[in-house]
């Protein structure tokens, strides 16, 4: 057997093996399953587990092998933990391991057979289950119902991970399982479907009997009272239902029907897209409910169920922790997870770059759409002109679709490929657009072969722009294979018989149905609009909705859609294939934004093709709602180290600044949200706005160099930082007051908020680590070194600046300042190796919020404040995205600021009021 298929079927032995020691070991169990006794038992455990002389050779590991799992499987189980906001008050649910019970026929029929990595399906056990550990098993025993709230990102498998946690909740006794899915009926059926395959279907025979009832099943004449709910029943119910008056109140009277069953009630809801129509929009200071989220509050907060929990999945949490607060409220006041996706996501950091400046940018997949195109744009399509010719940017994202299509065919790739185009809700303006899309692909064909050397062209520079080695370096651990492009034979010759098809096939708005109820797709392009009235084009033998191939559906090649439409493209549709998208869309709130970004996700089997056209606007928004997730998740690491719940701490979302504008959400979902109270306790926060005035320049620069002089020799150099421990809180006062900073009101993190709030608390903030950091090595400096710090020197970093539309010509910003690993640079080097050996941490790039912390309470700094001093070349160049930064140019170099303060605040500590966060109040 192949050894890396050995090490997967290793993996699966160790991990059961690890979960009969967790609660024996507690937080000690990597220290103690790393010892030589616990190796020896590992390895003995997996032959007493397998045949040797059957599967191939399959054999035990030997111990350097088994050290190698265990390091994967913990790097793993720590990820899971990062980010749970929750007391850790756990119930006593156990994860079964019978080979027949639901959790494990899920995993094996579903997860398995769908082609999931033994390392994705550890990943959503292990998350799944941290889940379940929150739940209530018994109403009496948690005095009420449990409410949670988990948050996975766009398209990254939270149906998947909903059905893993519904089957490991049905093996611990949960009998009734109710899922909220949405509010488009299309859409419920999708996950009332899929949830019957996996759940139902695959699990005939097994230790769990599932039930998946309908509307009719559920109407109060069919009794509640025949249910059997006893507790040597194995029968479980599940019912998917839509966010409607009339669907939640006929579920709402079947749940009552019978009080003595509903005692016996274990329940689960679960609530899809839960930032949709749960939330209470109407006036919360005057106790008004809307229709549905009455219903939900009413059901989720009747104490009679025996068992009642309700767990919130969203991918844009905003609504969900600024709407309202209260026990008769959805607010997930006993936890939040965030779950972690795979190495396989493309996410929005892999697209916009990660923020360290010393790690790569993301995938260079975006393409611009200019301020002409767009404007040309949006003036037609809400017109009754007809006589207008698309712009060249619209031209490049269709010939790059027509150009995957067929190139994926060249290898025999058989899914469908799709294309998106939405530049605006109005079903108008969808009508304009198809029609110039439909003109445009008659001319790519009628043009042909003259065409052909501009395709060529763009086909070439794009393989060029985005090659395989370019992938990996940004998808680091991705787990799949990836073919790279095919040959540019291969693709014209499958592009010559694309144009040689007749035009009613080349390019076609019709899906013909067969007379045994399957469809059939042609060779060409199907061009569908997808919006609230598309529907039926001429008769029941023809169809314009999109609607892809199912199984017994007749297709020759790759099917390829492109489709146009509007708010039904923007939230729980899976565009299938998706390579080539035209995004245009005048919106400001944050949620629908995101749900918008139907280009994140999974794209196995296709990942080198997807390309994305953005209008700077959109853009310059996308990049911020970056910048807010990752500050939310920051937030909530640290928060989560502390074991705090979300009705302790209300999370604090970051509002947008001056120069990009993202709201949040609508108004009328974040009504509790007030302007936050701010401190800087645990919080680490980066200088990253500048003037380019000289006078502040030069200001910052000499007392910068006279602040370091005067710090004496050096407590520790590293290869590229010089450090001074325990540096008096006074100095850094006297530093921090004659640092020039361009004044924002509407920011907090400002070094005039930051200098008052020290001296506040200087009496706990009393010693200071001080770094002064670089690039390449601490080396001598010479006679008359301007840059002389205690007869050293270091070379300054280089950081590009972010292109903005700001007026204000005499400020910049760099967006990021702080490398993740300078943090780490005032430890001990042998104590710092020895953690890091411990934790199983190869690399910088793997250390999140949390770990920082853990890490520096092992080597016992948790409580000493850092600061970060980083010169910064005037001559830095733009070695990044060419579209959003450019060269820095500044008349000297500039002085920039990394904080790290410890959390060790005692209650009632000074706060600095800012309107940059906002927060639901809990006070209230």
């Amino acid at each position: 057997m192949d050894i890396t298929k050995m090490k997967e079927v290793w993996k699966d032995f160790i991990d059961e093996y690890i979960g009969g020691r967790l609660a024996e070991y507690g937080e000690n169990t990597w220290v103690k399953l790393t010892e030589d006794q616990e190796i020896d038992n590992i390895i003995s455990y997996i032959e007493d587990k397998i045949n040797i002389s059957a599967a191939e050779g399959l054999r035990a590991p030997n111990k350097k092998e088994c050290l190698q799992v265990l390091s994967e499987l913990e790097r793993t189980q720590r990820l899971h933990q990062k980010i749970t906001l929750s007391k850790g008050n756990h119930n006593k649910a156990k994860v079964s391991r019978s080979r027949y019970s639901s959790w494990k026929l899920y995993e094996r029929m579903v997860l398995k057979q769908k082609g999931w990595s033994s390392n994705s399906i550890r990943e959503l056990r292990l998350s799944a289950e941290s889940v379940l550990k929150e739940l209530s098993l018994n109403m009496k025993e948690t005095g009420g119902p449990k409410k949670g709230l988990v948050v996975g990102e766009i398209q990254s498998g939270k149906t998947a991970h909903m059905a893993g946690l519904m089957s490991m909740a049905a093996d611990n006794g949960f009998n009734v399982f109710i899922v909220l899915s949405g509010m488009i009926d299309k859409l419920r059926q999708q996950t009332e479907q899929r949830l019957q395959n996996d759940l139902v279907r695959q699990q005939v025979g097994g230790d769990i009997t599932w039930n998946l009832l309908g509307y009719s099943d559920i109407d109060r004449r069919v009794s509640s009272a025949s249910l059997e709910l006893g507790k040597r029943s194995h029968k479980c119910y599940l019912v998917v239902g839509l966010k409607n008056k009339a669907r939640l109140q006929e579920l709402k009277e079947w749940l009552d029907y019978d009080p003595n069953k509903k005692r016996m009630m274990k329940v689960l809801i679960i609530d899809d897209e839960a930032d949709q129509a749960s939330i209470n929009t109407r006036d919360v200071d005057k106790k008004e409910r809307t229709t549905i989220n009455r219903l939900i509050t009413d059901i989720v907060n009747d104490g009679k169920f025996g068992a009642m929990n309700y767990v919130a999945y969203t991918a844009t949490p905003f609504a969900n922790v600024l709407n309202e607060v209260g026990d008769d409220t959805l607010y997930p006041q006993d936890f939040i997870k965030v779950l972690t996706s795979s190495e396989n996501y493309i996410g929005l950091d892999k697209i916009f770059g990660t923020p360290d400046p010393n790690y790569s940018d993301g995938l260079n997949i975006v393409r611009k759409i200019s301020d002409d195109d767009r404007d040309l744009i949006v003036e037609k399509q809400n017109s009754d002109e007809i006589d207008w010719e698309v712009p060249s940017s619209f031209k490049e994202a269709i010939n790059w679709f027509v150009l995957c299509l067929v190139a994926l065919r060249s290898r025999n790739y058989t899914r469908p490929v799709s294309m998106m185009i939405h530049t605006d809700f109005r079903l108008h303006s969808h009508e304009i657009i198809s029609k110039k899309v439909e003109e445009y692909l008659r001319t790519l064909r009628d043009g042909f072969p003259s065409n052909l050397k501009t395709l060529k062209k763009q086909y070439v520079e794009e393989v060029s722009n985005v090659s395989l080695a370019d992938f990996f370096s940004v998808m680091k651990g991705y787990e799949q294979e990836v073919e790279d492009y095919p040959s540019w034979d291969d693709v014209e010759r499958e592009l010559r018989e694309l144009f040689e098809l007749p035009y009613e096939e080349y390019s076609t708005r019709i899906i013909q149905n067969e007379s045994n109820g399957h469809r059939s797709y042609g060779n060409g392009i199907h061009l569908c609009i997808d919006n609230s009235k598309s529907g039926k084009l001429k008769d029941d033998d023809e169809v314009l909705r999109l609607i892809y191939p199912e199984e017994g559906d007749i297709q020759k090649k790759a099917p390829g859609f492109i489709v146009i439409g509007g708010n039904t493209l923007s939230r729980g549709l899976t565009l299938e294939g998706l390579i080539s998208t035209f995004f245009l869309r005048d919106t400001n709130q944050a949620d629908t934004l995101l749900q918008m970004a139907r280009w994140l996700g999974y794209r196995i089997g296709y990942e080198l093709f997807p390309r994305i056209w953005l209008d700077s606007a959109a853009f310059n928004r996308y990049s911020f709602l970056q910048e807010m997730n990752n500050d939310l998740l920051e937030q909530w690491q640290v928060y989560s180290v502390n074991e705090t719940t979300p009705l302790e701490l209300a999370p604090k979302i970051k509002m947008s600044p001056s120069y990009i504008n993202v709201k949040i959400t609508s108004n009328n979902k974040m009504q509790n949200a007030v302007p936050s109270s701010f401190d800087f306790d645990g919080v680490n926060k980066q200088v990253v706005i500048f003037s380019t005035k000289n006078k502040d320049i030069e200001s910052n620069l000499t007392e910068t160099k006279a602040f370091l002089n005067n710090l004496g020799e050096t407590t520790l150099e590293r290869k590229n930082a010089m450090v001074w421990k325990n540096v008096p809180v006074n100095a850094i006062e006297n530093y921090l007051s004659k640092y020039k900073e361009v004044r924002e009101k509407k920011k907090v993190d400002t070094v005039p908020n930051i200098l008052k709030w020290v001296i506040e608390n200087d009496a706990l903030l009393d010693r200071w680590n001080v770094v002064y950091a670089g690039v390449g090595s601490v080396k001598k400096a010479r006679i008359g070194d301007e840059w002389s710090i205690c007869g050293k020197t270091i070379d300054p970093v280089n950081r590009s600046v972010r292109k903005t539309n700001s007026k204000k010509k005499d400020i910049i910003n760099i967006g990021t300042l702080r490398s993740r690993g300078d943090l780490l640079s005032d430890l001990d080097p042998g104590k710092l190796d020895d953690v890091l050996k411990k934790m199983s941490i190869k690399q910088k790039s793997d250390i999140d919020e949390r770990s920082m912390i853990a890490i520096r309470k092992a080597v016992g700094e948790a409580e000493i404040p850092q600061l970060i001093i980083y010169r910064i070349d005037k001559n830095s160049k733009n070695l990044r995205n060419a579209m959003t930064r450019e060269d820095l140019n500044t008349s000297n170099d500039l002085i920039g600021l990394s904080f790290m303060f410890p959390s060790v605040l005692e209650d009632g500590g000074t706060r600095s009021r800012s309107i940059e966060y906002t927060s639901i109040d809990l006070d209230d």
